[in-house]
């Protein structure tokens, strides 16, 4: 996406996927830092890994970038599939609901840190 925006003369799409790089990049570094510090076990017990949720964090901070770029219209759908990650993850016991709402916590701070950067 990013690399096809660059040849774009859409100016908001060119926004568009360089927030969402820049969202990916902080959202990661963010949600990779936590995990081993926190050391949560799943609730399917396959490891230590659960909290945060990295994909409830990633599918809030698509749908928060394309809110902020593409308003309301584009925010509906986004959290709608967002929600739904976070609900499956809940539903297949990878994730307890602290950690697909930290995730969601975490998709609204990266996105806020991105635009800083």
């Amino acid at each position: 996406m990013f690399a096809v925006s660059r040849g774009s003369h859409d100016q908001k799409f060119r926004s568009f996927s360089y927030a969402a790089v820049q969202g990916m990049i902080v959202n990661e570094a963010l949600v990779q830092a936590i995990k081993p510090a926190v050391s949560r076990e799943r609730p399917n017990h396959q490891d230590k890994r659960a909290f945060p949720s990295g994909h409830s964090a990633t599918s809030f901070m698509f749908a928060t970038v394309l809110a902020e770029h593409y308003g309301w219209k584009a925010a509906v759908p986004g959290y709608l599939v967002a929600s739904y990650v976070a609900t499956t993850r809940l539903s297949d016991s990878k994730h307890h609901l602290s950690d697909v709402v930290a995730g969601a916590v975490i998709a609204a701070s990266s996105a806020i840190l991105s635009r800083a950067v």
